[in-house]
């Protein structure tokens, strides 16, 4: 996620078949010509991956994950600085344990979809959290999500948030974001891939969406696509170039007219430390 004009990431997996989960956490300045030197910052409190995190204004707040035992509904968050990330600090528990889920976030709080429990795959659960002294206060749910789903990937703008595929699935939604949550969900124009979308990355600008590479059915995608958004939903996607590599897990941000995209993994299985961007004006 991307914060005053610096990008962090936070754990994840140093090996393909992710026995080797990582709580390490890192952080780099964006400019114009790209993503400067990674520094190490405070490490999360444990080895975690497939977590999910957002940052506003100069906070990140990290959701449930796969951690070396056990999926979790713990939640943390700290403080951002141009220095790294501060201290991490627990805070309201997720309702349920959950890894693979989407987050995104307005001034409002914090707002999750779908993901995977230990119940099952690709559940329909959405919950927002508000902002508090403490981190988050008390999650709630919200109009369940159309379908069950997990490896979806959303993107909120000041008043929508944006979900796009998942696993098997290349469904788009949209719901208007309140103060206490979101409104009910739309559906939209559908994502290009044949055989779902899932654990792609997308972002929002002022107008528009763009979703980074991704996996589907058999095949690993470089393909970038965009779509034009209003209050009728995503417009039809058209392609915006490709990445330079077919990769899935990858992690994208938004900051200062430009995409700074991270990591992944490629069709051949191995994990890639490719870092590119491109701008989008």
């Amino acid at each position: 996620m991307a914060s005053g004009g610096f990008v962090y990431c936070v754990g994840g997996t140093t090996t393909s078949d992710a026995s080797t989960i990582t709580g390490a956490v890192y952080f780099a300045p964006l400019s114009s010509s790209g993503v400067g030197a990674w520094t190490g910052t405070t490490s999360y409190p444990v080895p975690i991956r497939t977590l999910s995190c957002v940052a506003e204004g100069a906070a990140i707040y990290c959701i449930g994950g796969v951690n070396a035992t056990e999926i979790t509904n713990a939640v943390y968050y700290a403080s951002l600085s141009s220095s790294g990330v501060g201290r991490w600090k627990a805070t309201t528990n997720y309702p349920t344990p959950i890894w693979a889920q989407s987050c995104a976030s307005s001034t409002h709080g914090v707002y999750c979809v779908g993901g995977n429990s230990p119940a099952g795959r690709g559940n329909s659960g959405v919950f927002f959290a508000p902002y508090s002294s403490t981190g988050l206060g008390t999650w709630t749910a919200e109009s369940g999500y159309p379908v069950g789903v997990s490896q979806l990937s959303c993107a909120a703008t000041g008043s929508d948030i944006y979900c796009v595929g998942g696993l098997d699935n290349t469904a788009v939604y949209y719901a208007a974001l309140t103060s206490t949550g979101t409104g009910p969900w739309e559906n939209t124009t559908v994502y290009p891939f044949t055989v779902g979308a899932n654990l792609l990355s997308c972002v929002t600008t002022a107008s528009s969406i763009f979703c980074v590479a991704g996996h589907t059915g058999p095949n690993v995608s470089s393909d970038v696509y965009t779509g034009a958004l209003s209050s009728g939903g995503v417009g039809p996607w058209t392609q915006a170039g490709s990445y330079p590599v077919a990769v899935w897990g990858l992690s994208c941000v938004d900051s200062q007219a430009a995409i700074y995209c991270v990591g992944g993994e490629t069709a051949s299985g191995a994990l890639t430390n490719e870092v590119a961007f491109v701008e989008t004006t």
